[in-house]
């Protein structure tokens, strides 16, 4: 894998925050559509709960970033849909294409 430049370590470190918010709007819609289930409440409030315990392990969530685990971290955001290859937008080349090589 490429060497993290500084320019690509600062747009990460920009991004992340916008990336997670925007994944955690998508979870809380979700997270409304199991409320608004005509199931009785328990049953709601399990599947909440199991929904919230997985997801909060999700890099779309929580993620501590360090510079020499971007590109992983990169690839472990497409892998579970937290961003997508658009999203690279503005970071090198070489970061870019790597990317999308090892998330084939």
């Amino acid at each position: 894998m490429v060497e993290v430049t500084k320019s690509d370590w600062k747009l990460f470190v920009e991004k992340l925050p916008l990336w997670q918010e925007r994944y955690m709007e998508c979870l809380l819609q979700e997270y409304a559509a199991i409320i608004a289930k005509t199931d009785e409440a328990s049953i709601r409030f399990w599947e909440l709960k199991e929904r919230i315990d997985t997801d909060r392990k999700n890099p779309g969530v929580q993620l501590a970033p360090r510079k020499s685990e971007m590109m992983a971290d990169l690839l472990y955001m497409i892998r579970h849909n937290v961003i997508n290859i658009e999203d690279l937008d503005g970071f090198s080349e070489s970061v870019v294409s790597d990317i999308k090589n090892f998330s084939k």
